[in-house]
C-alpha cells in the first residue's frame, strides 16, 4: 500500500507468460459479461459497474481467488486492450488512405473499358 492507502503496483516481480493484447481484447469483447452489482449490505441506491470476479477468474485466469480482481490485473488487462485496440484503428485507417485512390483506379478503369465499347 502507498501511503495515501491506494495499492501499489511494483516493478521488481517475477516475469509471467506474456498474453497478446489481441487475444486479451477479444476475451474482454467476447466472454467477459459486464453488469451492474452491489455488496451485500450496501443501499439499494448503490450500484457498481463491471465484470463479477468468477467471470473475471474464468475469462483470464490470472489469480487463484475467484471473488477479487486485483487491482494490477485490472489495470493490465485495459492498458493491454487499449493499445490492441489502438493498433486495430491504425490498420484501418491506413487501410482507408487507399479508398480514394482505388475509387480513381477503378473509375479510370472503366472509362478506359467504355471507350474500347
Amino acid at each position: 500500500m502507498t501511503a495515501i492507502g491506494s495499492p501499489a503496483v511494483t516493478g521488481d516481480e517475477l516475469p509471467a507468460p506474456q498474453l497478446r493484447g489481441d487475444d486479451v481484447l477479444d476475451k474482454l469483447l467476447d466472454e467477459l459479461p459486464i453488469g451492474t452489482w452491489r455488496y451485500q449490505g450496501e443501499p439499494t441506491d448503490t450500484y457498481h459497474l463491471g465484470p463479477y470476479a468468477q467471470d473475471w477468474r474464468a475469462v483470464f485466469a490470472m489469480n487463484d481467488d475467484d471473488t477479487v480482481i486485483p487491482v494490477v490485473d485490472g489495470i493490465g488487462v485495459s492498458l493491454v486492450s487499449i493499445q490492441a485496440l489502438g493498433r486495430r484503428v491504425r490498420r484501418i485507417e491506413a487501410r482507408q488512405r487507399w479508398i480514394p485512390l482505388l475509387a480513381v483506379a477503378l473509375y479510370l478503369g472503366a472509362r478506359t473499358a467504355a471507350r474500347r465499347l
